[in-house]
């Protein structure tokens, strides 16, 4: 009898063992060399570039060996049945244009993946000189802004991704701190100079800190009346 029920287990391990370890196989294409080497993150790791280009939708989910295929394997964990979901995250290569969402794939059929510049969108708009990026690993940040003594007289507005976290820091008054929430993926920190009086059109230089409790980030952002600037953060395991 125990014989038996011991058998009757190692089946039962054997089928969800099998069924646990089911791997698909991805291709990962880009369809113009805007988003080829794009950056593809699954759950927030990092997993690989967009670095098959494919402007002539030549290339087949499933072909030789010699095309180096597969890119990608991914593990199931089905939620459905036969279809797995992935909550992923692209970057272009040059960190100003991503994309989230979810994908569903097929579990087990080997099968492409195809990227198009339309498919992204822009981390930060014209309005906005883009003047550096620092790579963050945790969302939680606390920013701290101050001036240098000859700029004290401006008033700025402090933004992060189009939400304006103040919009009269004045320097004569200290630093400023506050703490951020920033988005897994592409965040930006903009400053925009609101008033400088009869100085309105030289530009100041605010210094910017980034601090989790472990990591420190340090850097300027100069700004012009009319031409804020900008700083990319990208944020991802």
């Amino acid at each position: 009898m125990n014989k038996i029920f011991i058998t009757f287990l190692s089946l039962v391990c054997l089928f969800s063992c099998k069924k646990d370890q089911i791997v698909t196989d991805v291709k990962l294409v880009a369809n113009d060399l805007f988003v080829k080497d794009a950056r593809l993150y699954i759950d927030g790791h990092f997993v690989e570039n967009f670095s098959q280009f494919d402007e002539i939708n030549s290339i087949e989910p499933c072909i030789s060996l010699s095309d180096n295929f597969p890119n990608i394997s991914l593990t199931a964990s089905p939620t459905s049945i036969g279809k797995s979901f992935y909550e992923f995250l692209i970057i272009s290569k040059d960190y100003k244009y991503q994309q989230k969402g979810t994908k569903i794939i097929e579990d087990g059929v080997c099968q492409k993946w195809e990227l198009e510049t339309r498919h992204l969108s822009r981390v930060v708009n014209d309005r906005f000189d883009v003047q550096g990026m620092v790579k963050v690993s945790n969302q939680a940040m606390q920013i701290k802004v101050f001036c240098n003594e000859d700029e004290e007289l401006s008033v700025l507005k402090i933004i992060l991704n189009d939400e304006e976290l103040i919009t009269n820091y004045n320097p004569l008054k200290g630093a400023w701190e506050y703490s951020l929430n920033l988005e897994e993926g592409m965040n930006f920190i903009a400053i925009e100079y609101v008033d400088n009086g009869v100085f309105s059109e030289i530009p100041v230089t605010p210094n910017v800190e980034l601090f989790d409790g472990n990591e420190f980030h340090s850097f300027s952002i100069q700004t012009y009346f009319g031409l804020p600037g900008a700083f990319l953060v990208a944020c991802h395991k």
